[in-house]
């Protein structure tokens, strides 16, 4: 119990979601706090060796989840600066860092990877503390990001390596960038413009990359032709995850795309546009809810389906704005499907009652008359868990009571 990399992984272990960890919410709270405490203590006393910086950037990134779940965020901000300077040192110092590859000795192959990796992991990171902090929205660069997957790790750790591998070639892809970009604008209620063609590309773009894919990762010979029943008989949790990450990206990116005020003269094309938008948005959250249901029955991957519900219902949430009461309403029942399932997910002591909703009296507060989030769900023992139950709780039935009355 001296290394810091195991302290590190004790940390982030205790404080997991998922239904493996046996632990009670205190539990998790008291020990990862435990090892927390000594992970820090280890790491002030190494980060500025030079020796030991990219044990320190490892140590680093094994701590972050329990940092965000506690929403200890200016500390987690803190370190993940720190973490940074020093990568880009060892960057500085090993400038063939990112290619890797069996030609390299032993050892100098083992640290670009692990150094190639954890770099990756900070700059995501830092963007998603830049959002939550600051509100900051990074431009995503096209690049093309491939990790070195090494010989002697496992054939788990291989087999998720070459997924993510995949997943980063669409993600990095300029066409996808393009509307990525674009629809996020969207979902913050910024102005945004998306061309047909961009659309068009992009949706090129993703069957080329579905087609492009093994055998041994693709449930269906097309990805947007997924159907119930090929769900419910796969057994890999490959293709399982890799259909469940396009339909959650198509969900929210379809999603986005029925709200956009068509340009003039464009009327028809937005039209054809919506439709399609409308058709794919609802498919993707038939399957995104059956194939999270199928990862839980194979029980083989050790995942928090929370993290892909709420993004989910999000998603559905622009939904309930379309002009269409029938569409309205297939977005509420399948809404009450998605938090059905998050209520099943999340720790019953972390679900926050509407009557003592924290995220209630602060989105109706004048702004700078309340205490900061952190007091706010600070007796909960795990804070994150809570603050996106009750945002996420609190904003879909407020807009159930706005569709009420609308349709009233």
């Amino acid at each position: 119990m001296e290394d810091p990399v195991v302290l590190a992984v004790c940390t982030s272990a205790a404080v997991v979601t998922c239904k493996h960890n046996f632990l009670n919410s205190s539990e998790k709270r008291y020990f990862s706090e435990y090892f927390f405490e000594l992970s820090v203590n280890k790491l002030v006393d190494m980060f500025d060796d030079p020796d030991k910086a990219l044990e320190s950037v490892l140590v680093i990134n094994l701590m972050l989840p329990f940092m965000i779940q506690t929403l200890r965020v200016s500390e987690a901000y803190k370190w993940v600066s720190i973490a940074m300077l020093l990568c880009k040192n060892l960057q500085t110092e090993n400038p063939g860092y990112a290619q890797g590859g069996p030609g390299l000795p032993r050892m100098t192959r083992i640290k670009y990877a692990l150094l190639h990796r954890n770099s990756v992991l900070c700059e995501c990171a830092m963007a998603l503390i830049d959002f939550v902090k600051n509100d900051k929205r990074n431009e995503i660069e096209p690049n093309n990001v491939q990790f070195d997957i090494l010989p002697d790790e496992s054939r788990k750790i291989k087999n998720i390596i070459s997924m993510f591998n995949r997943i980063l070639g669409l993600s990095l892809h300029p066409s996808f960038i393009a509307v990525v970009t674009q629809a996020r604008q969207l979902a913050a209620g910024d102005v945004a413009e998306l061309s047909f063609e961009e659309i068009i590309r992009y949706e090129e773009t993703v069957i080329e990359w579905w087609h492009n894919l093994p055998e041994e990762l693709k449930m269906c010979s097309e990805p947007f032709n997924l159907t119930k029943e090929a769900v419910e008989r796969e057994t890999d949790v490959r293709r399982i995850l890799m259909a469940s990450y396009v339909h959650t990206i198509t969900l929210s990116i379809q999603g986005c795309l029925i709200r956009p005020k068509p340009q003039r003269n464009v009327e028809p094309v937005y039209s054809i546009i919506k439709d399609r938008a409308l058709y794919l948005a609802m498919h993707s959250a038939d399957m995104c809810l059956l194939l999270m249901k199928q990862i839980e029955k194979i029980d083989s991957f050790c995942y928090s389906p929370s993290k892909l519900l709420v993004r989910s219902i999000d998603s559905l949430m622009s939904l309930l704005q379309v002009p269409d009461d029938t569409m309205a309403k297939m977005a509420q029942q399948k809404l009450s499907e998605y938090m059905h399932a998050l209520t099943k997910q999340v720790l019953p002591d972390h679900q926050v009652p509407p009557s003592a909703s924290p995220y209630n009296m602060i989105s109706v507060a004048p702004k700078g008359s309340t205490p900061p989030v952190t007091e706010l769900y600070k007796n909960f023992p795990l804070p994150g868990e809570a603050l996106i139950f009750d945002v996420v709780r609190t904003t879909v039935e407020r807009n159930a009571k706005l569709l009420a009355l609308d349709s009233q």
